[in-house]
This record gives C-alpha cells, sequence and structure tokens, in this order.
C-alpha cells in the first residue's frame, strides 16, 4: 500500500507536472464507479465540479493526495495498489482519465479497486480526513504529546502506529522500519513505554520518512507502487519483507508475525 513517502513522492511529481493545467475532460471506468467510495464519480455533478478547473497547488494529507482546483478540491487515495501516472503508454486496470488543455493525460491505475476519487467543496466532506491525527512533521508534534497519546491506548505499539488518528500517513512498511530504529518491539503495550523510547521512536519516524521520501518510496517485489512517471522507488527496508534473513545491525534472524491480520517484522535481538 502506497505510504506517505510513496504519496509525497507522487505529489512531489504531480505538481512540477501539472499546476497551472486545466482539466477539460474525465472518465471514469463504469465498473471501477460502483465500487469507488462515496460519490458515483460517473455523475454529471462529479464532471461539473472537475471539468473545466485549473490546478493551482497539490497537498497532501496522510496518504490522501489533494488537488486544489480554482473552486473546490479533488480528492485521491491511493487504496492498496493505485498508480497515478502521467502519459503512460499503456497500462492494465485503467480506472480513470483527466485530460488536459495541452493534451496530456493523469491516468489513475487501480488493480484492487481500493482507491476513492472525490470532488469536494470542502475539505471537511471527506470522511478520513476528519478525525486524522498530526502529521510525523508537525513543528507541533513533540514526543511528550505523543506520549500522551499512546499511554491512553491499551493496544501494541505496532497497532498504535497505524492508526491514522494518532499520525496521519503510517502503514505497514514504515511503522516496522521505525521500531527497529528505535528499538522498541512491535508487540509492546503501548502504556509500557519509557519517556527515552517515545523519544527514539518520533525520532526514528521522522528519520524513515525522511529517508523513504529521499529515495522516492518503496518498491517491494510484490509491490505495484510507481512514481507518477512509472519508476520504481529506491528506499530499501531493513526489516520489512526481509523475514528469515539476517539483520543489517547485529546478524540475527529476522522475524515476521501476525497482529489483527497484518504482519509485522522485526529483530529479536536489536527489539529483544
Amino acid at each position: 500500500m502506497p505510504e506517505l513517502p510513496e504519496v509525497e513522492t507522487i505529489r512531489r511529481d504531480l505538481e512540477k507536472a501539472l499546476v497551472g493545467a486545466t482539466i477539460v475532460k474525465v472518465w471514469v471506468s463504469p465498473r471501477w464507479a460502483r465500487l469507488a467510495h462515496v460519490e458515483f464519480p460517473g455523475h454529471r455533478a462529479f464532471r461539473r465540479r472537475v471539468v473545466g478547473r485549473r490546478i493551482e497547488r497539490l497537498e497532501r494529507r496522510g496518504k490522501y493526495l489533494i488537488f486544489c482546483l480554482d473552486s473546490g478540491y479533488l480528492i485521491f487515495h491511493l487504496g492498496m495498489s493505485g498508480q497515478l501516472l502521467i502519459n503512460p503508454p499503456s497500462v492494465k486496470h485503467r480506472h480513470a482519465l483527466l485530460t488536459f488543455a495541452d493534451g496530456r493525460a493523469l491516468c489513475f491505475v487501480d488493480p484492487r479497486t481500493f482507491g476513492e476519487l472525490r470532488a469536494v467543496s470542502d475539505l471537511s466532506e471527506v470522511p478520513g480526513l476528519r478525525q486524522m491525527g498530526p502529521e510525523p512533521f508537525d513543528a507541533t508534534l513533540t514526543w511528550r504529546q505523543l506520549a500522551d497519546v499512546l499511554r491512553k491506548k491499551r493496544v501494541k505499539v505496532k497497532a498504535a502506529l497505524l492508526d491514522q488518528r494518532v499520525m496521519a500517513g503510517m502503514g505497514n512498511i514504515y511503522a516496522d522500519e521505525a521500531l527497529f530504529e528505535s528499538g522498541v518491539h512491535p508487540e509492546r503495550r503501548c502504556t509500557t513505554l519509557t519517556d527515552d523510547e517515545v523519544r527514539r521512536l518520533l525520532r526514528a519516524v521522522r528519520h524513515v520518512l525522511r529517508h523513504a521520501i529521499a529515495s522516492r518510496g518503496t518498491t517491494l517485489p510484490d509491490s505495484r507502487y510507481r512514481d507518477a512517471f512509472g519508476q520504481a522507488g529506491g528506499h530499501r527496508p531493513k526489516v520489512y519483507g526481509r523475514a528469515g534473513e539476517p539483520c543489517v545491525r547485529c546478524g540475527a534472524t529476522i522475524r515476521r508475525g501476525v497482529m489483527s491480520g497484518r504482519s509485522f517484522h522485526y529483530c529479536p535481538q536489536c527489539q529483544g
């Protein structure tokens, strides 16, 4: 699933390419439209909100990509396998296409059909944005604030990091990576974390995300993530997806577990 670094990479790509472009045509696959969340993108109201609008800037909130138009917003969520590609030569699973006045096109590819596409007049209309927690890089987010939030939760720390109300944009890959960097075991209860561990964890989250953004995201062997130009990301996880391989620090064998139906990866020596 594209997480914060992947969505931020795509945002930066599209911002350079599309700011100032005017949308002149919208096509949405009827099959995908029936699965799209909240509103039926083939509806006339959707087209009225989008066609003829100019893209003024692009923002990201958590895993949401926000096209700020000269009137209203166009919201994308890539779901588990979504891609946004500029002028792709030929693609399968094409579910939406925006055409611009200069002839270019933006294609939304969504093989597993968990993505979202919405046109709204106000961001408060998007349920996923209303209860979202702070961004990891927010200057106002301190380790003390994070500690206060975590210690009110009776869950394991990996589960807490995946909760978008705790911290926006975190997902499976980077939660595992941040926990490894901070030396905290994924199954630790939030209520047992010390001040020093929370401080290390927040530093690790920011370090891991910055490095992944600089590397243009993570593309794993079974991953569909590509940037806006169809290129794979260069980030290589240290624990995620490496079960059975040696730890890059101590050489111990990386292990895999399952928590609430989702996998987690850790080093039993470094995170013991």
